[in-house]
């Protein structure tokens, strides 16, 4: 495998991935693993790249060490986890927002959100029990 080239990131480049980390709790999403949170987080950063700041494929792939291929390839994959994934929309929604600046109420909210789920659960659990 050849050595990641070391490519200087402008600041915008590193608040997206910053966001994206933050989001998706990944320490380095840069990290050359095919493991699925990796490889979710990079597809997340690549949609916000794409469509928040119209950056090519190619310099999406610069800032990956990817060929544009890959990144056209998990940009389109990313587009239809959005559908269908509820974590990955949810890990998008989050970044968008720290990227916005509106990160610290959205992540509030999502914190909240997984204490009620949580809560739901167990009262499910409780509410089958007694049902036995």
């Amino acid at each position: 495998m050849k050595p990641p080239k070391k490519m200087k990131l402008n600041q915008i480049e590193k608040a997206v991935l910053e966001a994206v980390s933050r989001a998706t709790l990944i320490d380095d999403i840069l990290m050359p693993t095919r493991k699925r949170e990796y490889a979710d987080a990079r597809s997340i950063a690549y949609i916000i790249f794409r469509d928040l700041y119209f950056m090519t494929y190619h310099r999406i792939g610069a800032i990956f060490d990817k060929d544009h291929a890959t990144i056209m390839h998990g940009y389109k994959g990313a587009k239809t986890l959005m559908e269908y994934d509820k974590n990955f929309s949810k890990n998008y929604y989050c970044a968008m927002a720290l990227v916005g600046g509106r990160g610290e109420r959205m992540s509030h909210i999502v914190s909240q959100i997984k204490s009620l789920e949580e809560e739901l659960l167990t009262l499910q659990k409780l509410d089958y029990e007694l049902q036995i």
